[in-house]
């Protein structure tokens, strides 16, 4: 198996903690998706919802790597207004043909929405995937139960 690769965005940190968390004793990479635009302050997280809403695409860092070369591919964000953040939303659409192994989304929520980002990350991918949850409530050792679970069935999924 070749190295698994984590890629993320994370405007607070939370998602960051997460690909963290999935990272832990796997010698996994890890990506920080990095949005060119400014999502700080109001104004950035209001634009940001309205981004997300609108499904519009940003300028983001570019990989200086081939996916192809990391298996599985972990993707991962927070949930914004039910959808996909810009960041996320631009890199699946940019490396899409590039996806092409075992890939998982992980996702972190505060007001709900997260199956539909799940969804919509299938869709993106036009294929089914292992998608974990983890919201702001949630019990730290319930995460981790559910971390692992989310890996064995990455471990299952086919690319």
């Amino acid at each position: 198996m070749t190295r698994p690769l984590i890629s993320f965005y994370s405007r607070t940190g939370t998602t960051r903690q997460l690909a963290r968390l999935l990272a832990r004793d796997r010698d996994a990479r890890l990506f920080d998706i990095t949005d060119l635009k400014s999502r700080q302050g109001l104004w950035g997280n209001i634009g940001g919802g309205v981004d997300a809403l609108l499904k519009r695409e940003t300028a983001i860092d570019p990989v200086t790597f081939d996916l192809r070369d990391h298996d599985p591919v972990l993707l991962g964000a927070p949930v914004w207004m039910g959808h996909l953040p810009p960041a996320l939303l631009t890199f699946i659409r940019a490396h899409k043909a590039r996806l092409t192994g075992r890939v998982g989304f992980f996702c972190t929520y505060n007001g709900g929405g997260e199956k539909q980002v799940c969804r919509q990350v299938a869709a993106l991918l036009d294929r089914e995937i292992p998608c974990l949850c983890v919201g702001k409530a949630d019990d730290p050792h319930q995460v981790e139960k559910k971390a692992l679970a989310f890996m064995s069935a990455l471990a299952t999924a086919r690319g």
